[in-house]
């Protein structure tokens, strides 16, 4: 039974890997060909699932892309105080 999971899991890790290569091909456009094996690839519904939500993370981090261009991060520092001697004489 363990190795049946383990098998399983070597499953999931390579659709999702697979699904996020085609998340990435998708966003740089894709040959006659490449939409054919993409609608193969997502007639297994485990790797239809997983292209969906690799799919949505890739907008989420687009949408932080753009959000960044708008409202440029900023590392924040500690600020440091001070103390003067009438502070610690106080």
């Amino acid at each position: 039974m363990a190795m049946a999971n383990i098998l399983d899991m070597q499953q999931h890790d390579q659709t999702l890997d697979e699904a996020a290569q085609w998340v990435c091909r998708l966003d740089r456009g894709l040959t006659t060909k490449e939409k054919q094996q993409l609608a193969e690839f997502l007639r297994e519904p485990r790797s239809r699932s997983q292209f969906l939500a690799m799919a949505k993370h890739w907008d989420r981090l687009d949408a932080m892309s753009r959000l960044a261009e708008v409202v440029p991060i900023v590392e924040s520092r500690p600020v440091r105080r001070h103390r003067t001697a009438a502070t610690i004489a106080a």
